[in-house]
């Protein structure tokens, strides 16, 4: 999948709405046939999905151990959590 954006313009105002969004990057012809999926999904609704499914592996104690191994030394996100939520609350 690809990202893009489609720029709306407000009737009323006249401003303008960027909406993000991701589509399936082959459309056209890949290995001999046409991609058939049409869906496309919000930028929210993917970055909550990727946001959730890397928090599940961070917090998987088997995904901790295997990281220990390579980079010899424990692993703490506190701060990196912090700082996180602090951007979440500026964002607001």
């Amino acid at each position: 999948m690809y990202g893009n954006v489609n720029r709306k313009k407000h009737p009323d105002s006249g401003h303008y709405r960027d909406c993000f969004y991701y589509a399936c990057k082959h459309r056209t012809f890949v290995n001999g046939h046409k991609c058939s999926y049409r869906k496309q999904w919000s930028e929210d609704k993917i970055n909550t999905a990727v946001e959730e499914v890397i928090r599940k592996l961070v917090n998987n104690p088997k995904f901790k151990t295997e990281i220990q191994k390579h980079i010899g030394q424990s692993i703490d996100t506190q701060e990196l959590d912090r700082k996180h939520t602090g951007l979440q609350e500026r964002l607001k």
